[in-house]
């Protein structure tokens, strides 16, 4: 049956159900492991895998809605875009929050940590060192992904491919330093407020390029699909992957500059 309307009626679907209980028992596992309870790593281990299953299957779904239904009309990735960058401004709020947390805490320090900051016996990392290349690593990045778009909508599908790997590596690269810089510092979570809030605030966005490198992968291997006109997926990996760009500017400014008492 022909319909004679544009925007998209969703059929019944358990996945939203289904992610919710997920996020719901991530949330109680991660509690059960910080609290040290036994099997704490099964718990954390099962909660990760249900949820990365029903991502897959939910965006199975969406994917086959929009290929082989051709629900997803420009009316209808008008709403998604409009959803997505909604989704951003929630994410921009997590980290507003832990930006604040830090510079509250840094601009007026507590007299448990002796009234300064960072509190004596924390070793901070120099900004100079790793954490300038990562920077240099993210913003060559954010060039390669907006050069990919590029070539995707003038129908250069090959010379997309190859910027779209070179977005890939540069992001595995800022994990793999994150991931040495991490191992040969001194300090860990546990040690004072100050590292309590880096290694949140520098670790959730680590979490966050890996998530866009994923992104950024799955729309490689769906780009043989993509059209000029239909790239949508793409899209919002590109706009995803900028967020996180973005992020660390922040990040790198007010956490390893500012707040190390380099400006």
């Amino acid at each position: 049956m022909k319909k004679n309307y544009s925007y998209h009626i969703l059929d019944n679907s358990p996945w939203v159900i289904y992610t919710s209980i997920s996020v719901l028992s991530i949330m109680i596992s991660n509690v059960i492991y910080m609290n040290r309870y036994e099997n704490r790593e099964q718990y954390l281990l099962i909660s990760i895998l249900s949820i990365i299953i029903n991502i897959i299957g939910w965006s199975i779904e969406i994917i086959r809605e929009g290929r082989i239904k051709g629900e997803h009309t420009d009316r209808v990735q008008e709403g998604i875009m409009k959803g997505y960058i909604l989704f951003i401004i929630s994410e921009i709020c997590i980290f507003g929050t832990l930006f604040y947390t830090y510079l509250y805490n840094s601009l007026i320090p507590d007299v448990h940590i002796g009234n300064i900051w960072p509190p004596i016996g924390i070793e901070y990392i120099d900004y100079k060192s790793i954490p300038l290349m990562n920077t240099v690593l993210l913003f060559f990045s954010g060039i390669t992904i907006t050069i990919a778009q590029y070539n995707i909508k003038v129908g250069d599908i090959r010379e997309s491919k190859v910027y779209i790997v070179y977005t890939l590596i540069l992001g595995i690269l800022f994990i793999i330093l994150q991931g040495i810089e991490y191992k040969n510092s001194i300090n860990n979570i546990q040690d004072s407020i100050y590292s309590n809030i880096f290694f949140t605030i520098t670790g959730l966005h680590g979490l966050h390029v890996l998530l866009g490198i994923i992104y950024i992968y799955i729309a490689y291997i769906r780009i043989n699909e993509y059209t000029d006109m239909h790239h949508m997926n793409y899209i919002l990996s590109a706009i995803y992957y900028h967020f996180v760009d973005i992020i660390w500017l922040f990040v790198y400014g007010i956490i390893y500059i500012w707040g190390t008492g380099h400006i």
